[in-house]
């Protein structure tokens, strides 16, 4: 039987090698790890392997931009992230993805392969640690209410801020986008005071971002 094929990523060599360690008790096939995030999206491209273990922020190249780059190119691998530290900001990102699993890099080594354990069965895993995450925003919570057309609004407000702008952006007319607008603000449960949408788009615009790369990819 055809074990399942890993690479491992994370900047840290001496976490790395214990990572690696780690996992080489789980019935698996590491075919490389590495501490670079650019040679990682090569060899995921080239290698095309069934998991990818990584951590979330490289210096050169973040985990999310690699995840974007191989759902470009059609690849079936599945992403276990780890955190350096357990934020809701990284928790909505990763569910936002659907990543198949993701744990904080203090976890116990017994979490950590427990973790990777469950998505190699199929299973989507966020450790335990992860899953104790408390959403600071509860708009957040409802991102995924927005349909398609509310997103790409939401995401435009950032850069065009004004309806009219937006609208001719996006060959829609202003009561259209205005409309939207309202929709957003009562789907999220956000304040319906001046500018209040644009400063909360602003201040989680990157997870907006990966949200509508999600819903057109």
């Amino acid at each position: 039987m055809k074990l399942p094929s890993l690479i491992i990523c994370h900047s840290q060599e001496a976490y790395l090698k214990g990572l690696v360690h780690g996992i080489e008790d789980l019935e698996v096939s590491i075919l490389n790890s590495t501490t670079n995030g650019v040679r990682a999206l090569r060899w995921i491209l080239r290698e095309k392997p069934d998991f990818v273990i990584i951590e979330a922020q490289f210096e050169e190249l973040s985990a999310y931009e690699i995840i974007k780059e191989v759902t470009l190119k059609k690849l079936k691998t599945k992403f276990i992230l780890i955190f350096p530290n357990a934020n809701y900001r990284d928790v909505i990102l990763a569910r936002s993805l659907k990543i198949a699993g993701c744990f904080y890099a203090g976890e116990s080594l017994d979490a950590i392969q427990n973790c990777v354990t469950t998505v190699l069965e199929g299973k989507v895993c966020f450790s335990r640690s992860i899953s104790k995450v408390q959403i600071a925003d509860k708009a957040l919570h409802n991102l995924d209410l927005l349909s398609d057309a509310e997103i790409n609004v939401l995401m435009l407000i950032n850069v065009y801020k004004s309806s009219a702008k937006i609208a001719e952006k996006l060959s829609s007319s202003v009561r259209t986008i205005d409309k939207h607008r309202s929709n957003i603000i009562n789907k999220l449960g956000i304040q319906k005071e001046t500018h209040s949408l644009m400063h909360w788009a602003l201040q989680h615009n990157e997870i907006i971002k990966t949200l509508a790369f999600q819903k057109i990819s």
